[in-house]
């Protein structure tokens, strides 16, 4: 079973990933800080469509060394994506 940790920056709608993951099988973590990951097969970004929104939010949390030591160290993967809808 892969493991993917979703980082809840505050934007995005984390619900939907969290669902499409899990019905891929997939145990899911969604945390707040860099001390709940816990030894992920991937972490993903919701809402970075909101790029200086992200941006901030990871450095203030203290996420952008961590997670470039991880995904260098590690070799996990990390994905970050924007999903919008113009109606």
């Amino acid at each position: 079973m892969q493991r993917i940790s979703i980082i809840n920056i505050g934007i995005g709608n984390i619900s939907f990933v969290h669902l499409a993951f899990k019905s891929l099988g997939a145990q899911v973590d969604v945390v707040s800080d860099k001390g709940g990951i816990h030894d992920p097969d991937a972490i993903v970004l919701p809402g970075v469509g909101n790029f200086s929104h992200a941006m901030e939010y990871l450095r203030n949390a203290g996420y952008v060394e961590f997670l470039r030591r991880q995904h260098l160290n590690e070799k996990f993967p990390f994905w970050a994506y924007a999903l919008a809808c113009s109606c």
